[in-house]
């Protein structure tokens, strides 16, 4: 069998494909940082994730668009999946990094929010081996980037500069995120905007391309 990676995949045969498909997941979560809990996450396991509006009708399908999203050329855009714990947030946004994946296209980076502040001041220390800029550079240009749980870094204010920043480097990229978070979509535009709406640049640039998508449901923990 062919040596299978991201940009050159040769499935052989049919039987060949669950298997190979099993490599490239696994390739992908060494890239990308998933973590383990979600190895395995594939739009293919779970029925899709509907969200619904007041009068009962289908508003959109979420897991539909996260995908069409994953897939699609990149041009800027960001995806912001709001809603509580447990109800699939985090698996449809790693689900759509190995979609990406056996696809041909790169899986992109996962970042947690809860780990930025031990992140950023280690990579300020004198043995750091990445400096802060090292990381903005690492995620700013990954073409795909996965932000899990906007709002629960133990440093609000360090929180707001690193992903304000890495929203607007991003945007200047024309790279496409996914971002979750339990914030509703007004506590989140809040977020950007900040104290005498210093984030008034970046959330007018959040404001042209941030696609939102409410998940409802009962928690699956």
């Amino acid at each position: 069998m062919s040596e299978i990676n991201f940009f050159n995949m040769d499935l052989v045969t049919e039987s060949d494909i669950r298997i190979d498909d099993t490599q490239i997941l696994k390739d992908a979560n060494e890239t990308s940082k998933i973590p383990p809990r979600f190895w395995n996450a594939k739009f293919s396991d779970f029925a899709d994730i509907v969200t619904k509006d007041n009068q009962g009708n289908v508003a959109y399908n979420v897991t539909a668009d996260v995908k069409e999203f994953a897939l699609s050329k990149s041009s800027g855009k960001v995806l912001g999946l709001f809603g509580p714990n447990g109800v699939g947030k985090t698996y449809t946004a790693c689900a759509a990094s190995h979609e990406r994946a056996v696809e041909g296209k790169h899986p992109g980076l996962y970042l947690l929010c809860k780990l930025l502040q031990p992140m950023i001041m280690t990579s300020r220390s004198f043995k750091a081996t990445e400096s802060e800029m090292d990381l903005y550079e690492k995620y700013s240009k990954t073409p795909f980037l996965i932000i899990d749980e906007v709002g629960k870094c133990t440093d609000p204010e360090m929180e707001w500069n690193f992903l304000t920043t890495l929203f607007a480097l991003r945007y200047d990229n024309n790279l496409d995120t996914i971002f979750t978070t339990n914030m509703d979509v007004q506590m989140f535009k809040d977020f950007i905007l900040n104290t005498n709406n210093k984030g008034q640049d970046v959330y007018d640039r959040l404001h042209s391309s941030l696609i939102t998508r409410v998940v409802r449901g009962e928690s699956h923990r």
